[in-house]
């Protein structure tokens, strides 16, 4: 309250002093044109703009004595949009004012704004939300000029992907809404944002931050203002994100007020980069910032007002422009109330059009405004090195990057730009076991400098070669076989989505109850269920005859010597033809064998028949083959299945095919399912394998023909 009342005497007293000065040179008094000011006098940034606009009052009134018009400076007290709201009411009420100097960060209300709108009062705005309202001018840069530099700066380092960070209101949905539109037409993605309340403590942030850890994108966008920046950078150094292989961005809603933060907090910034308005060096700007710095010394209240930057200099060079258009004004106001509240300005319309034409050479470089905003001349782009900024490039509205961005110090004493997606060293885990070496083999060895092989590895080390980046990584082992306790691949998959670890790498098989809870590649192998049998080869060799009963093959031989001898009979020839005239008479057909046509019936009769005998055998011996390799290869509720260990197998057959737990085995190893197998399960062993196809496989390519893959395979990736 004490800082209050000194800042208001002193703008008081610069009133009067203007005022003296004009009667002691023996002019008349001029009119005063009354203006609000809005402004935060409890921050520093608010302390300095207000010197600034002090400075700026009394240096123009003290070079332009002949003045005609003196603005009257109201200044309000605000720190939130409800107190602009009621102090803005009060200006308009009861203090009548012709316009209003908006010296805040937030993004103007819209009852504001109508307010304004209805008493024809302007604003003069130093947020950076895009300005909607042709009542109002806009002095530091809109958000669609910011977005653009920015799209060029991304793209002039071949960035595609960024994260944003942003504080949550009404400015930063707007800088939301223009940074997407120019990230669009650039084919720029953002893939995260965060968005933060300036009151969130410091352990939400905290914990938010570390969700930057687990993503791939690596460009981080930072739009927030001077009380979160200062606790951002320090906590993302904490936990870990101002390594190597990240780039920090900032706007100039932080980049404004660098000179004024801690040094601790500008050291956890090394390596960022960031864009503020092109502030050109002059002889006038270095003079005024001298008698700036005299002049705080002279009426500082304590040590904590923000330094001298871009705001304080804008508003300085706003003071002199609002001055300079009210003296163009002619006229007396006549200014009436607008029903039975709010008044309508006359000299608002008047004051509004010649700031807006407003052309001078300012502390800030050229004043001009173009669409009810100053006109960017440039944003300058920079990185943060030690304690102070080096200039790499400049941007401007016209010409975009207007020069090659000079070399960067990237987090990490890092000279390597980095890429816009990223991996941290990868924490795999890889199952061990026995069994199946040719998918994961791992060497037993903990001091073993030997990498894990098999097909599972190889994929995975063919993968990172064709990668454009080194990927590290660091494996762990995750034994099946754990003491006493077997471990299932659930367990080990659990291990990932718990976070412990990144990646697994393994045979391990895609299932519908799994796919919803993990990222998976591309199956890069089909798995089935399927029955290992043994291939037993039938050692009967009277098989061939065990097709008919002994009577059938009786009759069919008493048959045949019978057709025999009466064909001979009809034939009345002795030729030693008797028995093997039929065979004969198909194989000689052209010696005329068959003279009688009682024989030649005879011979059909005999042919039909046996066609239908050879029919019948054919038809009787393939039922019976196949009937034996049903016996042969059928498997009851009785039988012992071996399924391998660890797998999810075993719960496959209890829940699906159901299977009694106490009929199963487990096995590890081919060498251990071809044990069972040859045991048979009535002495310890098993009758036959189900297990998933890449295992069967390999081992029917160890053991041949000794076994064979049987029955129906069932699927057991996602549908």
């Amino acid at each position: 309250m004490q800082k209050l009342k000194c800042l208001l005497l002193r703008n008081l007293l610069f009133i009067l002093f203007v005022v003296s000065a004009k009667a002691e040179s023996g002019g008349s008094y001029s009119e005063v044109m009354k203006i609000g000011v809005v402004v935060d006098l409890k921050s520093a940034m608010g302390a300095m703009l207000n010197s600034c606009v002090a400075m700026a009052f009394s240096e123009f009134y003290s070079s332009h004595s002949n003045h005609r018009k003196t603005l009257d400076l109201r200044i309000k007290d605000v720190d939130s949009e409800l107190d602009e709201l009621s102090a803005v009411m009060q200006l308009l009420e009861n203090e009548e004012v012709h316009g209003i100097i908006r010296l805040l960060k937030f993004t103007e209300s819209s009852i504001v704004t109508a307010l304004a709108n209805q008493s024809h009062v302007p604003t003069i705005s130093f947020s950076g939300r895009t300005q909607s309202s042709s009542n109002s001018i806009q002095i530091m840069p809109d958000n669609w000029h910011r977005s653009r530099a920015l799209a060029a700066i991304f793209n002039e380092f071949e960035w595609q992907q960024v994260v944003v960070l942003h504080e949550d209101n009404n400015d930063g949905n707007d800088f939301i809404s223009q940074l997407h539109k120019a990230f669009q037409d650039i084919g720029i993605k953002i893939t995260y944002m965060l968005s933060f309340l300036p009151s969130i403590d410091d352990s939400t942030l905290e914990r938010e931050l570390k969700k930057l850890m687990a993503i791939q994108t690596r460009i981080i966008l930072v739009h927030v203002g001077t009380s979160l920046g200062c606790r951002i950078f320090p906590l993302a150094k904490k936990i870990g994100a101002m390594r190597k292989g990240y780039a920090w961005v900032i706007t100039d809603m932080l980049s404004n007020e660098l000179n004024s933060m801690d040094s601790e907090v500008i050291e956890s910034m090394e390596g960022v980069i960031g864009i503020k308005p092109y502030v050109p060096k002059s002889k006038s700007l270095e003079a005024f910032e001298r008698r700036w710095i005299r002049h705080t010394i002279s009426t500082l209240l304590d040590d904590k007002t923000t330094k001298l930057n871009v705001y304080g200099v804008l508003a300085y060079d706003a003071i002199w422009a609002l001055a300079m258009a009210a003296e163009k004004i002619e006229g007396e106001n006549s200014d009436i109330k607008n029903g039975a509240k709010f008044w309508v300005s006359n000299f608002g319309p008047n004051l509004l059009r010649e700031f807006s034409e407003m052309k001078f050479e300012g502390l800030g470089g050229d004043f001009e405004i173009g669409n009810g905003q100053l006109k960017l001349v440039a944003f300058e782009i920079f990185n943060m090195i030690g304690n102070g900024e080096k200039k790499i490039g400049k941007w401007e509205p016209s010409k975009g990057i207007t020069q090659k961005l000079g070399s960067v110090m990237w987090p990490g004493d890092s000279l390597t730009k980095p890429l816009d997606w990223g991996l941290d060293k990868l924490r795999i885990l890889i199952p061990v076991r026995e069994g199946f070496p040719e998918f994961v083999s791992v060497p037993y060895s903990s001091s073993s400098q030997h990498k894990p092989t098999g097909l599972s590895m190889d994929i995975f080390y063919a993968v990172l070669e064709l990668l454009p980046f080194k990927v590290e990584y660091e494996i762990s082992f995750y034994p099946i076989k754990h003491g006493n306790c077997t471990r299932s691949y659930d367990d080990l998959l659990h291990n990932i989505s718990e976070g412990k670890y990144q990646v697994a790498i393994g045979d391990i098989t895609i299932m519908d109850d799994r796919a919803p809870k993990l990222e998976y590649t591309h199956p890069y192998m089909i798995s089935e269920i399927v029955m290992v049998v043994k291939n037993v080869k039938s050692k009967d060799m009277w098989i061939l005859f065990k097709v008919f009963k002994w009577e059938l093959w009786t009759m069919i031989i008493v048959t045949y010597f019978f057709v025999g001898f009466v064909v001979h009979i009809l034939q009345h020839q002795s030729n030693g033809l008797l028995f093997w005239f039929p065979i004969a008479v198909l194989a000689l057909p052209e010696s005329n064998m068959v003279v009688n046509r009682w024989t030649a019936f005879v011979l059909v009769i005999s042919f039909a028949m046996g066609a239908i005998i050879v029919q019948c055998y054919v038809g009787k011996y393939s039922a019976m083959v196949l009937s034996d390799q049903e016996q042969e290869f059928s498997v009851s509720k009785d039988s012992m299945v071996g399924y391998q260990e660890g797998s999810f197998v075993k719960d496959f057959l209890i829940k699906n095919l159901n299977f009694k737990e106490s009929r199963l085995r487990a096995f590890s190893s081919i060498e251990e399912f071809h044990d069972g197998m040859t045991r048979g399960g009535k002495k310890g062993g098993i009758d036959v394998i189900i297990d998933e196809s890449p295992y069967a496989k390999l081992m029917l390519r160890k053991y041949g023909s000794a076994y064979k893959i049987v029955g129906p395979a069932y699927k057991t990736g996602i549908s």
